[in-house]
């Protein structure tokens, strides 16, 4: 019997998220989010990055950028909220987060309002650090994403929030200490 290397954690990370991907004659739905400079030719250069629907995720961009860390949050965890504080003091970062509805009876109301924000990168910070609510989300705006992220953390196996993707491909759910946060963005950026 031959023995084959082990699977690179990153293969496996990939291996499951083609499966979330939509057909490429799918046309994409939900607010469509600009993606942060450089994107693109990080997505390409990264398979764990390019294997997620970005398009589904509120993208905001540190300093250059050139480091990333997806994260998937419901807006009333407690948890997401000190990794925000955490993650918004952390230079050259790209942040791509999927909004989870998962806590609360009103968390899919409020990320609802969130994602149909004229900004919602930026309704999702005011609301993570200063408690500053988006307004009613509008008739007309598609909130298939969320039920799209649903079914995307579900595929990876996460059970709580917040849970990160890392550049490497490697997974955490729960909360880390701002150290621990640093480091780990750093080496999985090498």
């Amino acid at each position: 019997m031959t023995r084959h290397p082990p699977r690179p954690r990153w293969a496996t990370l990939l291996a499951v998220l083609l499966g979330s991907l939509q057909p490429s004659h799918a046309q994409p739905t939900g607010t469509p989010q600009p993606a942060a400079p450089g994107a693109a030719a990080r997505a390409a250069n990264n398979p764990v990055l390019a294997s997620l629907p970005l398009g589904d995720a509120l993208v905001r961009r540190h300093g250059t950028g050139s480091r990333w860390v997806a994260v998937f949050a419901d807006p009333y965890c407690p948890y997401c909220r000190q990794l925000e504080a955490d993650l918004h003091r952390l230079p050259d970062l790209t942040i791509y987060t999927f909004l989870i509805p998962v806590l609360q009876p009103d968390s899919a109301n409020k990320s609802r309002s969130i994602w149909c924000a004229a900004e919602p990168a930026k309704a999702w910070q005011d609301w993570m650090l200063s408690g500053k609510s988006a307004p009613q989300a509008a008739p007309g705006c598609d909130q298939g994403v969320l039920a799209r992220n649903l079914a995307l953390a579900q595929r990876l196996g996460f059970r709580g929030t917040p849970a990160l993707v890392f550049a490497d491909g490697r997974q955490t759910v729960g909360g880390l200490p701002a150290e621990a946060l640093a480091a780990r963005i750093s080496a999985a950026a090498r």
